[in-house]
């Protein structure tokens, strides 16, 4: 955004938000990502801190996919990262609550997708995939782009 950008920043909690507008983001919209509606397209889809695993599971994975296609211009981009766990071939859905200042949240399902696995389900669902970064403790950085390359 203070480089010119026009941005557009999705978050379901409200305190997120909130926080998101006190730091200066014009365009905050409190929503679910799932039942977001709008005639907007979007150049990059950046998920940040493996908030892919917001998505809960295979099927949620791949909805994603399927809704990220709708909003992303032609050559469009998703930028995620996530963990190969349990392998590169595979994919695992945990439990998990976050814990703040000591306050701790629902549990929830998380989701991580190993690299093999997401490179096939993006190629299935219209996406090149390249991995950007690919570190010793199986979390790794990827980008999505609409088409097959």
């Amino acid at each position: 955004q203070n480089k010119g950008y026009d941005i557009t920043a999705i978050d379901i909690s409200n305190d997120s938000c909130d926080i998101m507008r006190k730091r200066g983001i014009r365009n905050v919209l409190c929503c679910d990502f799932f039942n977001y509606h709008s005639e907007n397209k979007f150049d990059t889809i950046l998920l940040l801190g493996r908030s892919i695993g917001a998505v809960a599971d295979i099927n949620g994975f791949l909805d994603f996919l399927k809704i990220s296609k709708k909003y992303l211009t032609s050559g469009g981009h998703i930028l995620f990262n996530s963990v190969n766990e349990p392998s590169k071939d595979n994919w695992r859905t945990r439990k998990i609550s976050f814990e703040y200042n000591g306050e701790n949240g629902d549990i929830v399902n998380w989701f991580d997708i190993g690299e093999n696995l997401l490179k096939k389900l993006a190629k299935e669902n219209g996406y090149y995939s390249e991995i950007i970064t690919s570190e010793k403790d199986g979390n790794y950085l990827t980008l999505l782009t609409i088409g097959n390359q």
